[in-house]
């Protein structure tokens, strides 16, 4: 049985009330649901724990770029009107913040909380939904990757925290994915062209609690053993070794 329980938000540690002590909820990436979570545990309960993060990789300058235009297109337009095998759906917010209240288990004293930021949310006839944008083909093992980080957003705004985002029914989540496949000689130098389409997935909030349990039992825990063949973990290792012939 779940619990949502309000009134925290502190960094990790702990926060007083009254004469005791309450361990202070963990901060959950929904962005980190999809490839970190199924990558390395290890990796995944050093961010959430110690709020140590894997280096940054930038981003390629034009997946940003494609990015920015994929949001202008869609801005004013009903989806349909430009993915035909879309719902009728309008762009109702892009790029916000969520955060969930917190949620217990009842397993741990620990409690965590999903915080991010979100693509795009539409607006439908019945509710509203998460739209995430991929620039690139979208392989079918990864969907249910991709459906935990679009359930966490879908989750944060159906139970949002104090002054955050808030939002309720969310009716549909999934990905508008463009994947270029040719270039076209214009009058201005060339551009990009190729198709549009949408990838519709699920969104259950027990599913969601059930994925959400099995992350607070790995971060209420120990630190896990690293990934086999885990790259960053064995860079790490290898960087706290002593320097030789010190």
């Amino acid at each position: 049985m779940f619990d949502r329980v309000r009134g925290f938000g502190q960094p990790l540690g702990r926060r007083k009330s009254g004469n005791s002590f309450l361990m202070a909820p963990i901060k959950l990436s929904p962005s980190d649901f999809a490839f970190l979570w199924e990558e390395c545990k290890r990796c995944f309960w050093r961010k959430a724990v110690l709020q140590e993060s894997r280096p940054f990789s930038p981003m390629p300058k034009i997946f940003t770029a494609i990015d920015l235009q994929m949001k202008a297109l869609f801005a004013h337009r009903d989806v349909r009107d430009i993915v035909p095998n879309a719902p009728s759906m309008r762009i109702h917010a892009q790029d916000g913040w969520v955060e969930s209240n917190p949620v217990a288990t009842g397993r741990h004293e620990r409690t965590c909380f999903v915080r991010g930021i979100y693509d795009c949310v539409v607006a439908t006839e019945s509710g509203y939904g998460i739209v995430d944008y991929k620039t690139s083909h979208v392989r079918i093992e990864h969907v249910p990757l991709y459906q935990r980080q679009l359930g966490a957003y879908a989750y944060a705004l159906e139970h949002p925290a104090p002054r955050a985002a808030a939002l309720s029914p969310i009716v549909t989540v999934g990905l508008i994915v463009y994947e270029p496949h040719r270039m076209e000689p214009t009058s201005q130098g060339a551009s990009l062209g190729g198709a549009l389409e949408w990838v519709p997935m699920r969104y259950d909030e027990g599913e969601f609690l059930a994925f959400l349990a099995r992350v607070l039992d790995v971060v209420s825990g120990p630190e896990p053993a690293s990934a086999p063949g885990g790259a960053y973990c064995a860079y790490r290792g290898r960087a706290a070794e002593p320097a030789s012939g010190s």
